[in-house]
């Protein structure tokens, strides 16, 4: 099927004019064709991907990643066309585009599979139209969460009297902290459904770093943690989002704060690392147990994750989209029992 895709200089001669984006991937050795149309889309070149396609999924909608990912497989399982809409962010855009890519398997002149073939094609007008009908819901969900807060506000401040007038039936805390518990998921909800508009700005890592380590400082010695940071000099500079940014940082300490239940060791480090030609500055957070940490890799990301008495709500799957609007990176890996590792990746400001 498609033997001539085998050549890449015929294969790049014959889809140069298309008027749609198509990429060829091959396998053997892995390498790409961008024509055209599907540079002008993605902002993307043969060159970005000289060793893997990876770079591809990590500009995919967290949301969207399980999906594409899942027709990857059922291609290769089953060797038949497969059709994906995503939302897919553009290199050097700053607004995310709906993508529909229909991928089929080709074979090469021996009849072996060769790799994919993508056409990709821009529906966000298409999208936009078809949730036109439902914005009042979307209304109804913010005003309702707005509300709601002001309430827990109100409930939280009356209990507050109550304390400091000593006419709680209960200890304070045993009634006030569910009820910061629900203030705090009630605005994870509503930044997780209306994610805030992103300005970006050049900033420098190791300093927003340091100030939300500076504001956890307290935290840290209340739990017996023992933080060290060590970084490289003169890391270069980032361009995102600083106060949101900042924020993802303090979700993941804090979860990484939560595997440490009976204290320990955090390290945080620094560093420089390139990607297949983008140039990241690295950040690891590493927790260092002195008990088994039961938690599995695979769920990680996944909403309201519970670790032993910690509930983590939405805050990582925050923490993984507000990166990924900021041209980031995440991931999650397991050294050892002992060890977890927190990967956060900050694209390094061009020229």
């Amino acid at each position: 099927m498609l033997p001539f895709l085998a050549d890449r200089q015929v294969t790049r001669s014959v889809l140069k004019d298309f008027p749609i984006g198509v990429v060829v991937w091959y396998v053997e050795p892995f390498s790409c064709v961008f024509n055209r149309s599907a540079r002008e889309l993605t902002g993307f070149s043969d060159r970005d991907f000289q060793k893997s396609d990876s770079l591809w999924l990590s500009r995919v909608h967290p949301q969207d990643q399980a999906s594409i990912a899942a027709a990857r497989k059922k291609l290769q399982i089953e060797k038949k066309k497969v059709t994906c809409d995503y939302r897919f962010l553009p290199n050097g855009h700053r607004e995310e585009i709906w993508i529909r890519d229909v991928s089929l398997p080709w074979e090469n002149g021996d009849g072996k599979f060769g790799g994919i073939v993508s056409a990709y094609t821009d529906i966000s007008g298409f999208m936009a139209g078809s949730t036109q009908s439902t914005p009042d819901l979307s209304k109804v969900i913010k005003g309702l969460t707005h509300d709601i807060r002001n309430s827990v506000h109100v409930i939280g401040g009356a209990i507050e009297a109550l304390r400091l007038t000593g006419s709680l039936p209960l200890p304070g805390q045993k009634i006030i902290s569910p009820i910061e518990e629900i203030n705090r998921l009630l605005g994870d909800l509503e930044e997780y459904f209306f994610p805030p508009n992103t300005q970006l700005s050049v900033a420098n890592a190791v300093l927003l770093l340091q100030d939300v380590i500076l504001q956890m400082q307290d935290q840290l010695l209340r739990r017996g943690i023992h933080l060290k940071l060590v970084h490289e000099s003169s890391l270069p500079h980032v361009r995102l989002d600083a106060c949101q940014v900042r924020r993802a940082i303090q979700r993941v300490l804090d979860f990484s704060l939560a595997l440490l239940p009976q204290g320990g060791n955090l390290k945080i480090e620094a560093r420089r690392r390139e990607i297949e030609g983008t140039r990241y500055v690295e950040l690891q957070i590493i927790s260092y147990s002195a008990d088994s940490l039961a938690i599995d890799e695979e769920e990680i990301f996944q909403p309201f994750l519970q670790v032993q008495k910690y509930k983590a709500g939405l805050s990582l799957a925050l923490a993984r989209e507000t990166l990924s609007r900021n041209r980031g990176q995440i991931s999650f890996r397991k050294k050892n029992s002992q060890q977890a590792l927190f990967s956060l990746l900050l694209e390094v400001c061009s020229g």
